[in-house]
């Protein structure tokens, strides 16, 4: 990746790379539940533990999960390896409150906007440290993110085929 040889933050190199990740973080969870018929709950189960376990790698090699302290390959890898398996996770988790747990697309982004709520009353409020805070919002946007990426309204009234919902 660009940003990986850049000796510096570039913005537009930086969104870039979000952006392809985002893309490729929500194939992975599409061609494991359409293509395979891996069940929701098992891939948002996995990519949980995926994430928590990059965490856990990242944080026993540098000491720090903060992504202020990227100075390094190393830390930028872990980085990229976190938001990419975080936009993994959040497919799967959206797609699984809106689609298999029959909430809906609205009522699940109320789900999610009301958790990343309550991260921001633990951190300003209670003294949830803001590394963890960060990360607790940031993983818990990508489902908001993807819902309101897949709803009807903003397919247009189309849903995208799939053995959750065949045309």
């Amino acid at each position: 990746m660009v940003q990986f040889r850049a000796r510096r933050y570039i913005a537009p190199v930086y969104w870039l790379g979000i952006v392809l990740i985002s893309v490729v973080g929500t194939q992975i969870t599409d061609n494991l539940t359409d293509q395979h018929n891996v069940p929701l709950a098992t891939t948002t189960t996995v990519f949980s533990i995926v994430l928590l376990g990059v965490f856990a790698l990242w944080y026993g090699s540098e000491r720090t999960l903060s992504i202020h302290t990227i100075v390094t390959t190393r830390r930028e890898g872990f980085y990229w390896l976190a938001v990419l398996f975080t936009f993994a996770l959040g497919t799967a988790a959206g797609d699984l409150t809106a689609e298999r747990l029959a909430l809906g697309y609205t009522l699940s982004v109320v789900l999610f906007a009301a958790m990343i709520a309550t991260v921001a009353f633990c951190h300003y409020r209670l003294g949830l440290g803001a590394v963890t805070a960060f990360w607790l919002a940031y993983i818990l946007t990508q489902p908001a993110r993807g819902l309101a990426r897949r709803s009807p309204v903003a397919a247009a009234g189309q849903r995208r085929p799939g053995p959750r919902q065949r045309p």
